[in-house]
């Protein structure tokens, strides 16, 4: 069975601490749990950005390869 609860931020890190002590519960905590608010726009506006303007993008095969030449 799985249940979904909405916590306050402020009371995440306790809430999260009591479930894992618990031994007949697993969580699974989302990707945004540790984000803050201002991180959550910061991360929305880039993605609209890049959504209103694909030429903003690079090919991951292309990034990578700037990377290790940048290290070289």
């Amino acid at each position: 069975m799985k249940v979904t609860i909405d916590i306050w931020e402020n009371k995440i890190h306790f809430f999260m601490e009591l479930l894992k002590s618990l031994d007949f519960i697993k969580s699974e905590p989302e990707l945004e749990e540790g984000l803050s608010e201002t991180h959550k726009a910061i991360l929305s506006e880039r993605m609209n950005k890049s959504t209103n303007d694909p030429s903003r993008l690079v090919a991951l095969d292309d990034a990578l390869k700037s990377i290790e030449n940048s290290l070289k």
